[in-house]
């Protein structure tokens, strides 16, 4: 058994049987229930320590301090980033987006037949016509462009380089390749080209519809005559009328048809049908030749995969008033050129199949209507590419 005792030493209160001793500014006076205790082991107090090294009062946990500030070093700067409308070193331009074709291009490059200045930049056309800078020849018609600029009138081709041969395209379609921007209008084309006995002559081409680059041969209705070549004195989209592309001009790939019961001006069909790669019968031979033909010629995939329609105004249903033509353009039988029926050849008809004839007495233009009824249109516009 140990006993336990308080001594005060100089401010410092020890309990004697145990070795923590523990600072005290006064005489040390046991507490009651210390003083209390019976002989005996000493009772467990969480508030003395074990013997051994004095504790020490735990700083409270502060935050891990900033590192120190170096201002030596430098900061990265930010990314370039080109369409921010900031020109940057690395930038020639930045207009802010990034879209080719409007002078400043979608890598941040002046594009060629441009100029550009300020943050964000501001780009224009050069024009090299009237600054001189274009090198056509003194006798050329120098057309400026955005972004460049041609030495021969639009359309032409610029066979030298300077201008001093222009001569014009053999048709639409290549006018388009050439000027992929060229509008719908009229153009000059000279299908036999500079060599040919023909003369070059004007036409309408459509630069718009599925691709662009048809050419209108013929604008007509019930008093079309298949057999003429057609002339260059109108163009057929205004009015009826047969022009030299109709003799002139091949089928290259293909044929779209408008079709109405009145007058077709300028956009005023009842129904487009776009076919789009015709027949092997039909390629490279011109509409005159296929309407012409001592055998039928077909148009359209015998499945009519290769065939789209526009209408104006509803759908298919639309054109129950054409019996036959609805059946053409929307079944499953074939628009046939040079279509010979049991009642003779009609110009525009239709068969079953490349190898089945309908055997209909029904065609535009001598049958459009037969028995009372209708059964085709009474107008038809002719396009080819």
């Amino acid at each position: 058994m140990r006993t336990t005792q308080a001594l005060s030493i100089s401010g410092i209160v020890c309990l004697v049987g145990l070795t923590a001793c523990i600072l005290h500014e006064h005489p040390f006076e046991p507490p009651d229930d210390l003083a209390a205790d019976p002989p005996g082991d000493p009772p467990d107090d969480p508030s003395i320590d074990p013997p051994g090294d004095l504790p020490t009062d735990p700083s409270p946990e502060q935050p891990p301090a900033d590192p120190p500030c170096d201002d030596e070093t430098p900061m990265d700067p930010p990314p370039d980033v080109c369409g921010d409308g900031s020109v940057s070193e690395e930038e020639a331009c930045d207009d802010g987006n990034t879209a080719d074709g409007d002078g400043c291009s979608a890598s941040c490059a002046v594009e060629s037949g441009f100029r550009c200045t300020g943050s964000p930049s501001a780009c224009s056309d050069i024009d090299e016509c009237a600054e001189g800078r274009s090198g056509c020849a003194a006798s050329a018609t120098c057309t400026n462009t955005p972004g460049s600029f041609t030495c021969c009138p639009l359309s032409y081709e610029d066979r030298t380089g300077d201008g001093s041969v222009c001569h014009p395209r053999p048709s639409c379609k290549a006018i388009k390749a050439a000027e992929p921007l060229s509008a719908d209008g009229e153009y000059v084309i000279d299908p036999d080209g500079s060599d040919g006995a023909a003369s070059p002559f004007t036409v309408h081409c459509n630069m718009s519809e599925s691709g662009g680059g048809w050419t209108l041969v013929f604008n007509a209705g019930p008093g079309f005559y298949a057999a003429t070549a057609g002339d260059a004195s109108a163009t057929g989209y205004l009015s009826d009328h047969v022009n030299l592309a109709y003799s002139a001009v091949p089928i290259s790939a293909d044929i779209m048809l408008d079709a109405a019961d009145t007058p077709i001006i300028a956009e005023s069909q009842e129904v487009r049908t776009v076919i789009l790669g015709v027949h092997g019968s039909a390629q490279n031979r011109t509409v005159h030749q296929l309407m012409n033909s001592p055998a039928p010629v077909y148009l359209e995939a015998e499945d009519n995969s290769n065939l789209t329609n526009t209408f104006a105004s509803g759908r298919c249903d639309s054109l129950a008033k054409w019996m036959d033509y609805q059946d053409l353009i929307c079944g499953v039988r074939l628009i046939t050129f040079s279509d010979q029926g049991s009642c003779g050849s009609q110009t525009l008809g239709g068969s079953w199949s490349t190898t089945t004839p309908w055997e209909n007495c029904a065609g535009w233009p001598d049958l459009v209507d037969y028995n009372g009824e209708s059964f085709f249109p009474h107008r038809f516009r002719i396009w080819v590419r």
